[in-house]
């Protein structure tokens, strides 16, 4: 089973949480540049791979404390549908996300694929087909296959067309529903 994590197995995104915890404890100048950033991609002249890597470069990761507070939102805003699905899932159970690697392990215990925040010099983001390719490779190597996906949008596609997927679409949007192909197994959450 293939689960994302933003709006899916958590109701909410978390880059967002760990930017907003990580500006109340960052450094004066840091802070300002978070805030740059931030606001360059509310008026839409960065991207959100810019903003989202400039902030993650200036955030500790190290800090004790943003753990704890990142932890303790983030846990709070678990989706308990998703989290039932998972539970009486009898096999592995991979997250697979566009959330930048360094905080997954704080909140999930088990394998997982994210966007990288070292050795990724390009600052590729683990989103569509990409996310699609990545998933179907560790299925491959683990000698295991994707039967179920869990997702909320669109950039999953690709993810949802794996051969012989149940996807399970948690609370689309209009946008998201438009967007889809016919799919065979379909149950919306």
């Amino acid at each position: 089973m293939a689960v994302d994590l933003d709006n899916t197995l958590v109701r909410g995104n978390t880059l967002h949480i760990y930017i907003k915890e990580g500006l109340k404890l960052a450094s004066f100048p840091d802070r300002l540049a978070i805030l740059c950033l931030l606001s360059l991609r509310r008026l839409r002249v960065i991207s959100h791979r810019t903003m989202k890597f400039g902030c993650l470069g200036r955030i500790d990761a190290s800090d004790p404390t943003l753990r704890q507070r990142f932890k303790k939102r983030v846990k709070a805003l678990f989706n308990p549908k998703v989290t039932e699905i998972i539970h009486n899932f009898n096999g592995t159970v991979l997250l697979a996300s566009a959330a930048p690697d360094v905080y997954i392990p704080w909140i999930w215990n088990g394998p997982f694929l994210a966007t990288r925040t070292t050795d990724n010099p390009d600052k590729a983001e683990l989103r569509g087909q990409a996310k699609a390719d990545a998933v179907a490779l560790y299925a491959r190597e683990h000698n295991l296959s994707v039967c179920d996906v869990i997702t909320d949008h669109s950039d999953d596609i690709p993810l949802m067309q794996l051969p012989e997927v149940r996807v399970f679409l948690v609370s689309p949007t209009p946008k998201t529903l438009a967007r889809l192909p016919q799919l065979q197994n379909l149950t919306i959450i």
